[in-house]
């Protein structure tokens, strides 16, 4: 046996060589991996909030498992954003860290004890995102009222220090043990069974967005899992659909003791300050599994679909969320549209429920798998019937405006009409072409428009427009001028101005050309 170094070894055997594994005290992880998990992880500094909300989401759900939460006691979450003092506090009434398993479970990076058990986080890399935008990390908590509450304290700024100079220290272990500190105190007000992360001195980041209490909100009502406003019509049966399929229950998530924080979703929503638009329905999807069992299960609402949902309604787009916790952005799926603008035109969301699809890392999407590429392959079908119904509402909308402008282009024409001498050769010939005009319309809107309100209320125009036509096709009444002219001034009059109104580009024009020269006319 030939000895190449400490780390490998090499055994020949009749003329072949085959390597060994490294001796573990070869492997060295080092500091830098914290900072590729504090300062490169998220792109949006509110997804912190996202990681401690899902984290607390867990534990009120492990709680709701082993009895510690009475059946008509809420999940509760309770954030407190300091502007003044620069400080987050995030604590919920979950199951807590017992004391024995705190420091072991605090202090592990990349070795969750969730993994394998169909939780939200289990990466074990989510409770270290707060690092990269505060001064200073605690988490505290107890698990019954006899425990002490158990405090770990990790100070960001040393951290940076460490990774920032040639420091001696460059393993993780040594990092950690560098910057984290461990304090234990008697119960004092604290609640008997609670857990709390605190950022201290936090920074200013993206106009001071992590201590702006209505950016959180705003933020935490689009991803977290908080229930919808109690006056949106289709809340109660979207909840109820997703509770049959184990999506799991809300929580009840308050910021500075305010309002309970709901979802954004209303009944009516303004798109412009002229137009206001109204769900008029929701539609239910179950996404079949490759396995069998469901992928995911999903709601779709209906509207008028009159263009893009403005940005600031925080409803627009189709999503996904994974535990009730939104994955992404509104824009996760806009790929499968046939036109990936009319996701903007969509509200609605899927469920994941397959623990086989799973959110990355950033939670920013999911790892490819054949179990992701099938639902995003039923989704997208759903997306192009979404793209074909924008595009016939938007035809409808656009065909509705013309036929509107032709019939009042109609009756101006008419108007007109009415006091055209019935001598003059263009009169008949005018209502004539309009009663082909109103043919014409009618049978475009039986053709293109459904059995609706609009449908009636335009073949009712029609109806009036063609009596009209037959009133005026009817009417001999040559006006009290031409009566005292003798026939042949009559014949020639009628046959000059009636010339005006045919090489006239527009009747109403030249409408008004023949009031003026029969006016100089009367002036005689």
């Amino acid at each position: 046996m030939t000895v190449t170094g400490p780390a490998i070894q090499k055994l020949t055997i009749l003329g072949r060589s085959r390597a060994e594994v490294p001796s573990k005290d070869d492997i060295l992880v080092g500091k830098d991996l914290l900072e590729l998990l504090t300062r490169a992880m998220y792109v949006d500094p509110l997804a912190i909030y996202r990681e401690y909300v899902q984290n607390a989401t867990d534990a009120i759900e492990e709680a709701r498992r082993q009895g510690m939460l009475a059946s008509n006691e809420a999940g509760r979450i309770d954030l407190h954003v300091g502007l003044s003092e620069r400080t987050i506090r995030i604590r919920d009434n979950g199951a807590s860290i017992p004391r024995a398993h705190f420091l072991h479970r605090l202090l592990a990076i990349g070795l969750s004890s969730k993994r394998g058990k169909g939780l939200r986080g289990f990466r074990g890399i989510g409770r270290l995102a707060g690092l990269g935008y505060c001064q200073e990390l605690l988490f505290r908590g107890r698990s019954t009222a006899r425990e002490p509450v158990t405090e770990i304290s990790w100070d960001a700024r040393r951290l940076r220090e460490l990774l920032n100079s040639d420091s001696a220290v460059h393993d993780l272990r040594t990092a950690v043990s560098e910057i984290a500190t461990v304090n234990r105190s008697s119960g004092g007000s604290w609640p008997p069974r609670f857990f709390e992360v605190e950022l201290r001195k936090v920074l200013r980041i993206k106009n001071d967005v992590l201590i702006n209490p209505e950016a959180v909100r705003e933020y935490l009502s689009q991803v977290a899992p908080v229930p919808f406003q109690t006056d949106f019509e289709y809340g109660d049966r979207i909840e109820d659909f997703l509770l049959k399929h184990g999506v799991g229950e809300v929580v009840e998530l308050t910021i500075d003791g305010g309002a309970t924080v709901r979802r954004p979703h209303q009944s009516a929503f303004v798109l412009t300050p002229k137009i206001t638009d109204r769900f008029c329905g929701v539609r239910l999807f179950e996404v079949p599994g490759l396995d069998g069992g469901l992928d995911a299960a999903g709601w779709v609402l209906d509207h008028s679909y009159l263009g893009a949902i403005p940005k600031r309604l925080n409803i627009a787009g189709l999503r996904v969320r994974a535990g009730n916790i939104q994955i992404g952005e509104s824009n996760i799926l806009a790929d499968l549209f046939t036109e990936p603008r009319f996701n903007s035109w969509s509200v609605g969301e899927f469920h994941v429920l397959n623990k086989k699809i799973l959110p990355n890392g950033r939670r920013d999407e999911f790892e490819h798998s054949s179990h992701y590429s099938n639902l995003q392959s039923h989704i997208a079908t759903i997306a192009t019937e979404i793209s074909r119904t924008c595009r016939a509402r938007s035809a409808s909308r656009n065909f509705l405006k013309a036929t509107k402008h032709n019939l009042q282009k109609i009756e101006n024409d008419l108007v007109v009409a009415r006091s055209i001498p019935h001598s003059f050769p263009f009169r008949r010939r005018h209502l004539s072409a309009l009663s082909k005009l109103i043919r014409k319309q009618e049978i475009n809107i039986e053709k293109k428009l459904a059995d609706t309100t609009q449908r009636g209320e335009l073949l009712n125009r029609i109806i009036k427009l063609r009596r009209e036509v037959e009133r005026l096709s009817s009417d001999r009444s040559n006006g009290t001028l031409l009566k005292r002219l003798t026939p042949a001034k009559k014949k020639a009059y009628s046959e000059v101005l009636s010339a005006v109104y045919e090489v006239a580009s527009d009747v109403s024009v030249a409408h008004g050309y023949v009031n003026k020269i029969l006016r100089r006319l009367r002036a005689k």
